[in-house]
Parts: structure tokens; C-alpha cells; sequence
């Protein structure tokens, strides 16, 4: 694409209209008005992305609305229901998951900064004594625990399911991706839901 044209023309072809919407874009259907954020259709969509190459946002012409509403392609924006469904569900799962992650992410580190902290309680004679070495060893430990739990978040961050020790889910992505997935191991709905996306 070289130019805001360019895309208001492709849009055109399939019925639909870029417009702006709030601080962003959305993709809506010239005679439904049903409307997608661009950025959920893809990444390459967002407003900010197609701004850096084409310059600030120019809407559509008025031939180029009325050719949306001739347009013989039109965009559907409703999947097959069973394939969203299992979408859904996955969706569902993942976020679930991440929750009791994070949940047991906090009662774990709770616990373990409790122990770390009684480990290290002492009585006034003991504390003078053994001050400056249990100082240095409880330094030691505690930037061992802050490692430990910085790897716990960013295994959490990346969605790769519970702790460590728990079953991996990982998030589905986006509706594009798990139909890709699903046809790509073979699932009927979404091979056929492919190859209609592909062709439009």
C-alpha cells in the first residue's frame, strides 16, 4: 500500500470502510455497520503502524464509501460457531489460568519472604554477635529469592500456564492464529475456514 487510496480502495472491494474511531481505526461493514477494531484484524492494522508509512489518517471519498456498498465480496463477521466456541473455551482457559497463576505466584512469594525474614529474627545478644555475617548471607538470600520470583513472573508474563511445576496452557492468540492452528493439525472446520480467508 502507498498511499490512504490505496487502502480505502481494497477495503472497498470487500464491502467494507476504514474509518476512525476514538484514537484508533475500525473496519465496518458498509451496509451492516458492523465494526472491528483494526488492530484486532491484525497488528499491521493499527492506526499507528499505518500512519508511520502512509502519513496521517485521510477517510474515504464518497465514491469510495458507495463502492463499498456495491462491493461483490463482502466481509463476514461471523465465524463458524463451533470453531469460535472452541475459541472461546481456550481463550477462557488460558485467562483462568493465568489468574491461579498469579495467585499462587503471590501466595508463594509471601510465604517464602515470611521465611526468609524469620530465618534471620534473633535475640539482642545473638544479633551482635553474628550481625555482620548472617547480614551478608541474608543479602545473599534475599537477591537469590528476588531472582527466583522475577523468573516466576515472566514465566507467568509469557503465558506459558502455571509455575513451573504445573501443567503448561498456553494462551490461544488470536482468532487468526487458532484457526491456523486447528488447520494445521487437521481439523475440518478450520482448513475449510482457512481457505475462505485466503481466497477473500
Amino acid at each position: 500500500m502507498r498511499s490512504w487510496d490505496d487502502l480505502h480502495e481494497v477495503c472497498g472491494r470487500f464491502g467494507v470502510v476504514l474509518r476512525l474511531h476514538g484514537n484508533g481505526l475500525v473496519f465496518e461493514d458498509a451496509e451492516r455497520q458492523v465494526r472491528v477494531k483494526a488492530s484486532c484484524v491484525g497488528r499491521e492494522f493499527g492506526k499507528s503502524r499505518l500512519c508511520k508509512p502512509l502519513g496521517d489518517f485521510r477517510p474515504a471519498f464518497v465514491c469510495q464509501f458507495e463502492a463499498s456498498g456495491r462491493a461483490a465480496h463482502r466481509y463476514s463477521p461471523t465465524p463458524p460457531q463451533s470453531l469460535w466456541k472452541d475459541y472461546a473455551r481456550s481463550v477462557d482457559e488460558a485467562r483462568l489460568e493465568r489468574q491461579h497463576a498469579w495467585s499462587s505466584y503471590r501466595d508463594s512469594a509471601s510465604r517464602e519472604r515470611q521465611r526468609l525474614k524469620e530465618t534471620y529474627r534473633l535475640s539482642g545478644r545473638d544479633r551482635k554477635r553474628l550481625s555482620q555475617q548472617l547480614a551478608l548471607h541474608q543479602a545473599i538470600q534475599a537477591r537469590v529469592l528476588r531472582r527466583k520470583l522475577a523468573n516466576q513472573r515472566k514465566v507467568i508474563q509469557k503465558q506459558r500456564g502455571l509455575l513451573a511445576a504445573l501443567p503448561e496452557t498456553p494462551h490461544p492468540g488470536t482468532w487468526r492464529h487458532f484457526v491456523a492452528s486447528r488447520a494445521a493439525h487437521g481439523a475440518t472446520r478450520a482448513i475449510r475456514l482457512r481457505r475462505e480467508q485466503e481466497r477473500s
